[in-house]
């Protein structure tokens, strides 16, 4: 895996600098490859590696902070990518914003009838009126226990807690919401999202992604007042004090940049790959199922391998964990 990680690096340094920053059509914005993707999925292979490559992991992290401070002094110079305020959230879900790097555009305006219209991940937390009752019947398919959202938010005076979840900390599913992706939703069902769902787009990378992985990777390497600058961007935008906050969280730099990156990319996709990568999967401080050392390390957090993948390629190994499952 980290052979494979290695050589996708190498490709994509290579042709990073023939792209633009940003695309400049606002109609490809985010949806076509550019310079500021492709540091964003460089940057997380890099931190990728450094959970898996013990010997390298101070090179992985020097390399995302070199392209994370890449970014950013481009972004100054030219005003994008840039964080939109929670005022303008809706732009960023709605897709082809200046924050978004990289994302998978759906719009029932392009009559969009394709899985992606049950993404992102976070709309499993929403239920009427944000998606029609017929859709979902006034209750959330998922909801966060409170223990989890005290955890993340000890400091009650945060603006994604207001502008994202309504009864945040109550398990109750027909009260709970995470609005994060209801923004756009149809209402009244007289126009907008197929199937009454919200019309968002699903986000693969974000400009706060980038700012958070510089943040992780200066702190492994000891900088840690530029780390706690990066990290306090992002807590700015959320009208948040400021880390350390002596009335706030316990925590110390390293887990309070894990953990803003649990609020802030919330029902993006990346919190389980997150524990995986920085192998606090395997603690129960950071999740109600970890995994033991030992299913860790024989691929636990993999997905099964089906055996007969071995007749096309004898070369390749299952994932142990899963081997005498029945699901290899």
């Amino acid at each position: 895996m980290v052979s494979v990680l290695k050589k996708c690096i190498a490709d994509l340094k290579t042709a990073k600098n023939d792209l633009p920053l940003m695309i400049s059509d606002p109609t490809n914005r985010s949806v076509r490859a550019s310079k500021a993707a492709i540091i964003a999925l460089l940057m997380n292979m890099n931190m990728w590696n450094a959970g898996f490559d013990a010997a390298g992991k101070t090179g992985y992290y020097q390399e995302t902070e070199a392209l994370g401070a890449e970014l950013m002094t481009q972004a100054d110079i030219f005003k994008s990518p840039r964080l939109y305020t929670l005022s303008e959230w809706a732009l960023v879900t709605k897709g082809r914003s200046e924050e978004g790097l990289f994302e998978l555009f759906n719009s029932a305006n392009y009559g969009s009838a394709i899985p992606f219209n049950l993404a992102p991940i976070g709309e499993a937390f929403t239920h009427f009126p944000y998606k029609l009752p017929e859709y979902d019947n006034r209750s959330s398919p998922a909801v966060f226990t409170a223990e989890y959202m005290k955890k993340l938010y000890p400091e009650l005076n945060d603006l994604r807690l207001s502008i994202w979840f309504e009864d945040a900390f109550n398990q109750n599913a027909e009260t709970f919401q995470l609005k994060k992706f209801a923004n756009n939703s149809p209402i009244d069902g007289s126009a907008g999202a197929v199937n009454g769902l919200p019309d968002n787009t699903f986000l693969i990378f974000r400009y706060a992604d980038v700012i958070l992985l510089r943040a992780e990777a200066l702190a492994e390497l000891n900088i840690n007042d530029r780390a706690t600058d990066m990290l306090n961007k992002i807590r700015r935008r959320a009208v948040t004090a400021d880390f350390p906050n002596p009335n706030g969280e316990p925590y110390s730099l390293k887990d309070a940049i894990f953990y803003e990156r649990a609020k802030e990319l919330m029902g993006e996709g990346t919190h389980y790959f997150d524990l995986v990568r920085t192998k606090r999967i395997t603690s129960r401080n950071y999740t109600e199922n970890p995994l033991t050392s030992d299913k860790f390390a024989r691929g636990g957090w993999t997905w099964p391998i089906d055996g007969s993948a071995l007749s096309n390629n004898p070369l390749m190994t299952l994932n142990a964990y899963w081997i005498g499952s029945g699901l290899e």
